[in-house]
């Protein structure tokens, strides 16, 4: 029997239909059953005559690629691929299949849904079952959050569940099982069937395959990625290992990983818009950029990023040579000069009227009910039309991006307005007039996500370390596992509008509520930390002000510091006190991000609450820990873990090294503000 060893235990590939993979740590084991296909009508589970090892390589990040094949015992002009992505340092896998057939097939659906069973598995042995949940948009501050729901005996009768992640815990043994693909809850595309006796199977629901996708020679079907994993322990030690897992094991290229400190000019675009009597490219022009570039030198921030306007026509995507006459040559010398990355803004499903592209690829604009789209315009008053990133469009936007990393340096992409809105074309690469619209729909909302990863797995290759980032400040976009594969995301830049609180927007301002200093914003950004038990707060990127006053600074800084690294605002309005001072704390935590960023989190506290407290400590006790109040007065708190010497905190806060290595930290407040206390620095 085939067997791979990994961090604590290993896996076994039977391939029968019963147990077709298990995963065994010590005394406990955990099967998973095969895959079922309808084929020309009939369900054929992939019961398979014989395994073999067919190849195994190397990656980028360590992890090796093993693959097996082995043709259907009941069928054998079908044959399975099972492609096992596995590594020593981590007990956490990822798997997919690619179905194969020697002579020509169709895949079908009889019953008018799509028909693929993932896998098959009982989780009766634990005992608590656990969904995590990461789509689910919360309006009130404006942004997904993470969250968690215990499944008790009465929710196992045959409703679903989209994760996408499902854990079975118990005091000495836990799995997880996840699947890598996005989608905005409820809207779901793949499921965990729950039923009677703990029982649970990963479906295929809509969007997955096109109906009569026909298999043969030259054409397989290749599924999304999956993951399994196991522990000799509870829920905490589950999270813990898979954090790390996503961290360092899931992504081929780690750009997305690295703690760097943003920042992004757009919140100071739409002051110039709002507040200022301006537009929102004033403060892109050259004079002003390499003004800004110079003071977030002084900060020591390392990615620049200039968002919308810098370009001449969406779709085109070349320098606005009226904001940028030298097409970002003084930019990219001024950048390179202080060792700083660029970083510009992208829409993969936008381009203007006027646009080259749209002229040579009018078909590839989106489109449903028989209508293509109208257009729109955005702030930049040009006649825009929405694009299929699902078609031909996508090659151009990836060749365009390839060379703009040639002509202007720029490594990281921030990409925006990708919502899930479908498009029914039938030229486009999902589906043609042979199927529905409502199935081209699907399946077009289905490879949304994935094609988001192929294009960031293409401009890491060109590109090594560039990082791409998808904006999901908004609803309707996809958020889940599939995006991580090769990138992280931009989770929040101002939050809720006055919309979101069923309050009229004030006349002459900006419709959002919180883009001013004091500690409300931070309380709203800081929903986002919600994701860090699972998932490392580094991967979802959020804009902190640096505005007046002090408190306010601190208040910002000791919220980026806990991982998502974004800095917004105006930095021309910074002093050389500001500017030192911003500067002194963001060293400071530099000499400790990586332990930060690889620290489980220990909370105490709702967010806003009084007090609130943040953990991050990782095994050699380095780090830091955060307290906020929200009122005047004294907080003290015991650190879970033995924090190691060579302290550095700001005011109103007492030491007292315990017995047994842990430390009492006592916190005086005088007003509403944060206390960072880092541990392991010089």
């Amino acid at each position: 029997m085939e067997s791979l060893k990994i961090c604590g235990g290993n896996i076994e590939v039977p391939g029968r239909e019963a147990c077709f993979l298990r995963y065994k740590a010590g005394k406990y084991s955990f099967e998973l059953s095969a895959p079922g296909f309808e084929l020309n009508g009939k369900t054929l589970t992939a019961g398979l005559k014989s395994v073999k090892a067919v190849s195994s390589r190397l990656l980028k990040n360590g992890v090796t690629e093993s693959v097996y094949r082995g043709v259907f015992a009941k069928a054998p002009h079908l044959s399975l691929e099972l492609a096992v992505r596995h590594t020593g340092l981590s007990p956490v896998i990822r798997f997919k299949y690619t179905l194969k057939s020697a002579k020509p097939v169709r895949m079908t659906k009889s019953k008018g849904s799509d028909a693929v069973s993932y896998f098959r598995c009982s989780m009766n042995k634990f005992l608590s079952v656990k969904a995590v949940r990461l789509s689910e948009f919360f309006e009130l501050p404006h942004c997904y959050k993470l969250t968690e729901k215990t499944m008790e005996d009465k929710d196992f009768n045959g409703l679903p569940e989209q994760g996408p992640i499902l854990c079975g815990v118990s005091e000495k043994f836990s799995v997880l099982l996840a699947y890598e693909h996005a989608s905005q809850h409820p809207n779901t595309f793949v499921t965990f069937g729950l039923s009677k006796g703990k029982k649970v199977e990963l479906r295929a629901v809509k969007g997955n395959y096109l109906k009569g996708t026909e298999l043969g020679c030259s054409e397989v079907y290749e599924t999304i990625w999956f993951e399994l994993g196991g522990v000799n322990g509870g829920e905490d030690a589950l999270a813990k290992e898979y954090r790390t897992f996503i961290l360092k094991y899931m992504a081929e290229d780690n750009g997305s990983r690295a703690p760097n400190i943003y920042y992004n000019t757009w919140a100071a675009q739409e002051r110039d818009e709002w507040w200022h009597g301006k537009d929102y490219f004033n403060s892109i022009k050259l004079k002003n950029v390499l003004k800004q570039i110079d003071v977030a030198a002084k900060l020591g921030i390392e990615v620049f990023v200039i968002d919308g306007g810098w370009y001449d026509r969406a779709g085109d995507w070349g320098v606005n040579l009226k904001l940028f006459p030298d097409a970002m040559k003084k930019v990219k010398a001024r950048l390179d000069s202080y060792g700083m990355r660029l970083g510009l803004w992208f829409s993969p499903v936008m381009a203007s009227n006027k646009s080259e592209l749209i002229k040579r690829i009018p078909e590839c604009i989106k489109g449903a009910n028989g209508k293509k789209d109208e257009g729109f315009e955005l702030w930049d008053k040009d006649p825009t039309r929405w694009m299929c990133f699902v078609s031909e469009h996508r090659d151009e936007f990836v060749k365009r991006l390839k060379e703009l990393v040639d002509e202007t340096g720029v490594s990281y992409f921030k990409i925006d307005f990708y919502d899930q809105v479908p498009c029914g074309e039938p030229d486009h690469y999902h589906g043609g007039s042979d199927v529905s619209e409502q199935e081209r729909l699907d399946y077009w909302s289905f490879k949304a996500p994935l094609v988001l990863v192929q294009t960031a797995e293409e401009l890491a290759r060109k590109c090594p370390g560039a990082v791409i980032d998808y904006d999901v400040t908004e609803a309707r976009r996809a958020v889940g596992l599939a995006q991580l594969q090769a990138g992280k995301y931009f989770l929040l830049n101002n939050g809720p509008y006055y919309k979101n609180f069923n309050v009229p927007v004030p006349k002459d301002t900006d419709s959002n509520v919180f883009v001013y200093p004091g500690p409300a914003r931070p309380r709203i950004l800081r929903q986002g930390l919600s994701f860090d038990k699972w998932i490392p707060s580094v991967l979802f990127l959020t804009g902190y002000l640096t505005d007046k006053p002090e408190n306010s600074q601190i208040i910002n800084l000791a919220s980026l510091i806990l991982g998502q690294n974004g800095i917004w605002g105006d930095l021309l309005l910074l002093d050389k006190k500001d500017t030192v001072s911003i500067r002194k704390w963001l060293d400071i935590y530099k000499q400790v991000r990586n332990d930060i960023t690889e620290a489980s989190p220990v909370r105490t506290g709702e967010t806003g609450g009084c007090p609130e407290v943040h953990e991050k400590l990782s095994a050699n006790g380095r780090g830091v820990v955060v307290i906020f109040s929200e009122a005047k007065g004294i907080h003290e708190y015991i650190t879970s873990a033995k924090p190691a010497s060579g302290v550095k905190h700001n005011d109103g806060v007492k030491l007292l090294r315990l017995k047994d290595g842990r430390i009492k930290i006592t916190a005086k407040f005088l007003e509403a503000s944060a206390k960072m206390i880092f541990f392991g620095v010089n």
